[in-house]
């Protein structure tokens, strides 16, 4: 059982930090919202088609909320000029946040279905 949930917004103001184009305790701009929750909504709905996926985004599980705003991150990272230094390391971030979301939602919690594994 989840102990705390996130909310869209919250997750677009951490994926904002991640770039560095919103200092904590800041609002984002109209343009930044809109430009971060169509990417948060169109990786949302991949996530939903790809992997067992529960929840909405108004109640974002903690425990996926770090893997969340790294996929998201890398994936905005050139739309606001991010070196690609540090678009390598939010890619490498990603992949990481990929596979942390494989692990955590294959099966619904307690359902007792065996996780399929991967051979590569």
């Amino acid at each position: 059982m989840t102990c705390c949930t996130y909310t869209q917004a919250q997750l677009r103001d951490r994926v904002l930090q991640e770039l560095g184009v919103l200092p904590a305790g800041e609002t984002a701009t109209a343009e930044d919202a809109e430009l971060v929750e169509s990417v948060i909504c169109a990786v949302h709905s991949m996530l939903r088609k790809e992997m067992f996926v529960d929840w909405t985004l108004e109640a974002i599980p903690q425990e996926v909320i770090e893997p969340l705003m790294a996929i998201n991150a890398a994936r905005l990272a050139g739309r606001y000029g991010l070196s690609a230094e540090r678009r390598r390391e939010l890619v490498i971030l990603a992949a990481q946040g990929m596979s942390d979301l494989y692990t955590q939602c294959q099966t619904p919690e307690g359902s007792g279905a065996p996780v399929a594994a991967l051979y590569y």
